[in-house]
């Protein structure tokens, strides 16, 4: 009886003792969880939600918290000092960088983490297969162009900043392209007038065998373009996956993570995670160029 009482409280002492290591363990992990708060442009949301979702396979802690703000509003709120940490799909410009240094002492970092681009497509019967940069440029800021009418997607699309800040255009000047309510209206309307030329990213197309990009552009051409580069050799460029990558396309788009003194712990993680080839890959994958081609994977059967 004694050594079936001994067991008893032997028993309840390990119970006890287990029972406290949990308490301290979750207590310990309540503590030392972080959380990583990131705006990321409305245009990007599906892609750095898949990136989201990879990084929790790996990662519990920071947890990355996103929020799908308009360029505008993300850019205000890092100058306010109530984000630090933001995905955009261009850098911070030279004022805005003087902006930090000048009035919160740091100058921020900003990592190009994949490219995207802007692609020229058109009805079938368009009367071109290609256009000229010298083109694209006078149609804003001259207006003499007057054979074909660029149209965006939408007069939230990230085109409209992109092409505001290459060319260094005016609102009044913007407005010589017309806007869209979305992609499908882009798609029908070019499918009906043949002389509109809607602009969109290349990463909605960039699996030219896939059904639904077949679909997409039954009855459309993406446009090639042509340019004189720096030794003034003129080249025709398609754009591609390769193009991009050799930066040989002109009108290239990064995709740049930008840390406005965020948490060293919080940021290194994450930062860490976006240039692993897992989520490199992941970007090759959504139709973006990654920053750091990933290297092709191969499995060896040994059965």
């Amino acid at each position: 009886m004694k050594n079936k009482g001994l067991y008893a409280l032997l028993i309840g002492f390990v119970f006890l003792c287990l029972s406290a290591c949990n308490n301290n363990a979750k207590h310990v992990n309540k503590k030392t969880i972080d959380t990583l708060d990131i705006w990321v442009d409305t245009s990007l949301a599906i892609l750095i939600n898949e990136q989201r979702k990879a990084y929790e396979n790996d990662y519990f802690n920071p947890v990355v918290r996103l929020q799908y703000k308009r360029e505008s509003n993300i850019i205000k709120e890092l100058m306010d000092n109530q984000l630090n940490c933001a995905i955009l799909q261009r850098k911070l410009t030279e004022k805005e960088s003087d902006f930090f240094k000048k009035k919160e002492e740091f100058t921020p970092k900003q990592y190009v983490i994949a490219h995207d681009a802007m692609v020229f497509i058109a009805n079938s019967d368009f009367l071109k297969d290609e256009l000229t940069t010298e083109e694209i440029e006078h149609y804003f800021t001259l207006g003499t162009v007057k054979d074909f009418q660029l149209v965006f997607e939408s007069n939230t699309c990230q085109a409209i900043p992109y092409f505001k800040s290459f060319y260094d255009l005016t609102d009044v000047q913007l407005t010589k392209a017309y806007s869209k309510n979305g992609l499908p209206s882009l798609l029908s309307f070019l499918k009906m007038d043949k002389q509109s030329i809607g602009i969109i990213p290349f990463s909605y197309i960039t699996d030219i065998d896939a059904k639904s990009t077949i679909d997409m552009l039954k009855g459309l051409k993406v446009l090639s373009l042509k340019y004189s580069d720096s030794s003034k050799t003129v080249k025709t460029i398609n754009p591609s996956q390769e193009s991009i990558t050799t930066k040989e396309y002109p009108y290239i788009m990064p995709i740049v993570l930008v840390n406005c003194n965020m948490e060293k712990k919080s940021g290194t993680t994450f930062v860490n995670y976006i240039f692993k080839p897992k989520a490199q890959r992941l970007f090759l994958k959504c139709g973006m160029v990654p920053a750091i081609f990933p290297g092709r994977e191969v499995n060896v059967n040994t059965n």
